[in-house]
């Protein structure tokens, strides 16, 4: 039984960050800040978030702030991640469109309607995404 909103899973280049129920902005934050603590972060290569799941989510500016920081940090240690997301329900859409406008995030972000979409776009080579329309910034 799942006992955060979360669950990490851990795999060999990456992490699947699978989201359900409410998700609160403290939860939010707690998962970042657990997943850039993972001894392997600095081998990671994706992040996909999957919000499927999720019938809600509560991310406030001022946390939205804090994660975007907590991202900036950790990209000094590993700049090669890029984020895909899976839709989830229209609110908690909104609210990764807005963190994903806001250009808070060093890393390179993209939504998908499906799962397999998603990991083929995270497991690609690098050069891939840097050569896909708008799916790379530059910080």
């Amino acid at each position: 039984m799942r006992t955060m909103p979360y669950l990490h899973t851990w795999e060999q280049h990456g992490l699947l960050r699978e989201f359900a129920g409410h998700v609160t902005s403290a939860e939010i934050a707690r998962a970042v800040i657990e997943s850039h603590e993972a001894p392997a972060f600095d081998e990671y290569r994706y992040v996909i978030n999957d919000f499927r799941a999720t019938r809600s989510i509560e991310l406030d500016a001022e946390v939205m702030d804090e994660v975007a920081a907590m991202d900036r940090a950790a990209y000094l240690t590993n700049p090669r991640v890029r984020v895909a997301v899976v839709q989830g329900p229209q609110a908690v859409m909104d609210t990764v469109a807005a963190y994903s406008a806001s250009h808070l995030s060093p890393y390179p972000l993209q939504v998908f309607q499906d799962m397999e979409s998603a990991r083929r776009w995270a497991c690609a080579p690098l050069v891939t995404i840097a050569q896909s329309a708008g799916t790379h910034r530059d910080k």
